[in-house]
């Protein structure tokens, strides 16, 4: 005989109950759905008096978050096996659930708080995800045009640069009324008055004439080079307070570096995004990683799936039945891809008694008999002197599976099986059948498809 279970303390804090809230009795908690049943497999000692109200109540309310934390757990779990194709949980299975969560609550206290904490992070994780993924959105169009800005603001500096120079060098390119119509008629002529400053002062004449040339041709190339500007900004000297603009440019030019500053530092952000949105993702598939691993009843859950697939796989090794061979395959090939990207949690094939190898060796051999077998059997069963169109429409199906693939066999095997058994099927038809000329027909065909 087994002596009674300790009496445990469910919680080291007394029950919580909101201002102005009424306390149950013991009679209302009593009367709640499955905590009675409960109380006497955690606390059978425990005697519903009145005077031990508060720990009935501690009870009560380490039951209510174990349900609660139940109710979570079932609700991912159940998200795993419909993503794993398995449906969900059976009454049996969510019942143990929530009786084994009730008893892990009392047994520590501090374990209900710590799952709650894993389904609240696993709820803002999606949320935190979608807007690391809006903002990428949005900072790729704040982002954009800062080598666009860098260009305006070069192009401003070039003309503040060369508004500053007109401007210092305007009384050198002061030119009189009548040595206006000279510099005119120079100017249409197309005399290089640079080419010609460079001249003179190389020559090095000292002579009246001489000096009075080079100061005028001095002013005419400063005359030409303000000209050039006022064309290139088309802005005219005399109407475009040219100083009022150079301080117009000074603004200009610090607010559009404050806006490259922005898209920069938008740039940065940018960059810094996809990062973030790996590690949130990650996070989240190992939380819900951890999270699955310690549900009380996933290995027992998990191991009657398995046991349910090994059951379905290992029958096919003797089936006669082309669909169900088919249905296997598919399945298997489900189950190995399911293992790829889920991990040892949504492994099922594990402990199957072959390797996977082995298994799809097995049942290549069974899908050769069958569908062997059964090609035979279509081509001896058309009759005589039937045409091409209508033979070939009687081995569709075969042809097809040629070209799809037999058992797991790729494309290129399936079709060399099947042209094999074609070329054996030749050699022993009838002369004078017909049959010799379709086949040839059927496996030149056969071997053209590419």
């Amino acid at each position: 005989m087994t002596s009674a279970p300790k009496s445990p303390e469910p919680l080291e804090t007394p029950p919580e109950t909101t201002p102005g809230e009424q306390r149950l009795t013991i009679d209302e908690m009593l009367s709640t759905d499955d905590f009675g049943p409960w109380v006497e497999e955690v606390n059978p000692r425990l005697e519903m008096t009145d005077a031990n109200r508060d720990k009935v109540e501690k009870l009560f309310r380490t039951w209510e978050a174990s349900k609660a934390v139940a109710e979570q757990t079932a609700t991912l779990y159940n998200e795993k096996l419909a993503n794993d194709q398995f449906g969900e949980m059976t009454e049996e299975e969510a019942a143990e659930l929530r009786r084994l969560l009730a008893r892990e609550a009392v047994a520590s206290p501090g374990s209900m708080e710590r799952r709650q904490k894993a389904f609240e992070r696993m709820q803002k994780l999606p949320q935190e995800i979608a807007a690391a993924e809006a903002e990428l959105t949005t900072l790729a169009g704040k982002s954009e045009g800062a080598d666009t800005l860098r260009k305006e603001i070069d192009d401003a500096k070039a003309k503040q640069e060369a508004f500053k120079k007109a401007l210092a060098e305007a009384p050198k390119a002061q030119v009189g009324i009548l040595e206006g119509f000279t510099y005119r008629k120079e100017k249409k002529a197309k005399v290089d008055f640079a080419a010609e400053v460079t001249r003179m002062e190389a020559e090095g004449k000292t002579d009246k004439e001489s000096v009075d040339r080079l100061a005028q041709l001095r002013r005419f190339q400063k005359r030409a080079e303000r000209e050039e500007t006022e064309t290139k900004f088309g802005a005219s000297f005399h109407e475009g307070r040219w100083d009022d603009e150079v301080k117009r440019l000074d603004a200009e030019i610090v607010e559009l570096g404050v806006q490259v500053k922005t898209k920069e530092d938008s740039k940065k952000l940018l960059d810094a995004l996809p990062e973030k949105i790996r590690k949130l993702k990650e996070e989240t598939a190992k939380l819900r990683r951890e999270t699955l691993s310690k549900i009380p009843i996933h290995a027992k859950a998990h191991a009657k799936r398995s046991e349910e697939v090994h059951e379905t796989l290992l029958a096919a090794q003797d089936a006669t039945d082309p669909d169900v061979i088919d249905s296997v395959v598919a399945e298997f090939k489900r189950l190995k891809e399911l293992k790829k990207t889920g991990g040892p949690q949504s492994d099922y094939l594990a402990d199957l008694g072959l390797t996977e190898s082995e298994y799809e060796e097995v049942i290549n051999g069974q899908a050769e008999k069958v569908f062997g077998d059964a090609l035979i059997q279509a081509v001896t069963d058309i009759p005589s002197g039937t045409t091409f169109h209508w033979f070939e429409q009687e081995l569709e199906t075969f042809i097809e599976k040629a070209t799809t693939g037999i058992g797991f066999k790729s494309a290129l095997e399936s079709r060399k099986f099947v042209i094999d058994l074609l070329e054996a099927q030749k050699k022993a038809a009838t002369l004078k059948s017909g049959k010799v000329v379709n086949l040839n027909r059927l496996i030149h065909k056969l071997k053209a498809v590419k």
